[in-house]
């Protein structure tokens, strides 16, 4: 290093070169420690269980994670280099959710049936499993909220899956009217209020959706066949948008 007259000590690294590079510029490089940064891609809605794996899977970070209780991980994009520490990368992703949390925690209604930050993060998460398009999230929330209001079940269908997965796998199938009956704190069809944990890691649209939710009188959506859903305030309105749906199935 002293023969090209850099005054940094080389930085361990992983590195990438092109084939016509000097010498001189290998030096630089490794004095600058300009080493390769990898992407990291974590979509919404994943569970820690997930996103735990997927950050084990990758051999070139170091060390092993601590756990995390379900929900606490930010879905985004991260970057890491070679030689890393795993747990480095998902305390980041936790800073990152506690910050979405800090940022909008403060405009969160005195009347709202959500009375922490632990509230917020169940009710996003199940936004985040129930919605498709963002623009829905609002209103989702909103049918939820309704419904905590009312001192109804949420009954979300994505809290059964998550009592019968535990967020470690993908439910392979449907469900079934015998996994509504499960009795489980996860289970909004077995338990009244919001379920006994997150049930996957959301997004700060969902957070967001949860603290400010549409002002709807709706308590009822069903899927409308196009990755939306159709919404009801009545029964008997949302029978009606269930019989839209199955048609619509049977067209297919």
């Amino acid at each position: 290093m002293k023969f090209y007259s850099l005054k940094y000590k080389i930085k361990s690294g992983e590195y990438a070169f092109t084939p016509a590079i000097t010498p001189k510029q290998v030096a630089r490089k490794l004095a600058q420690g300009k080493s390769v940064l990898h992407k990291l891609v974590i979509p919404e809605g994943y569970t820690v269980n997930e996103i735990i794996s997927q950050i084990r899977d990758i051999d070139i970070l170091i060390d092993d994670i601590d756990p995390v209780p379900e929900g606490y991980l930010m879905p985004n994009t991260y970057f890491y280099s070679y030689g890393d520490r795993r747990q480095s990368l998902v305390e980041r992703m936790k800073q990152d959710m506690s910050a979405a949390l800090d940022k909008h925690m403060p405009n969160l209604e005195p009347n709202s049936p959500l009375k922490s930050r632990l509230d917020v993060l169940k009710l996003a998460s199940i936004i985040e499993k129930e919605a498709l398009f963002s623009a829905e999230k609002p209103r989702i929330a909103a049918v939820y909220i309704n419904r905590l209001n009312k001192k109804m079940k949420l009954q979300a269908d994505p809290t059964t899956i998550y009592a019968i997965t535990e967020g470690k796998y993908k439910l392979p199938r449907l469900l079934t009217h015998k996994d509504l009956k499960i009795a489980s704190p996860y289970n909004t069809y077995h338990v009244y209020g919001l379920p006994k944990s997150p049930i996957s890691c959301p997004n700060e649209e969902s957070i967001k959706a949860a603290i400010y939710p549409a002002i709807t009188k709706e308590i009822y959506f069903v899927a409308n066949g196009n990755g939306g859903h159709l919404f009801a305030e009545t029964f008997r309105q949302h029978r009606h948008n269930i019989k839209l749906y199955k048609r619509k199935l049977a067209r297919k």
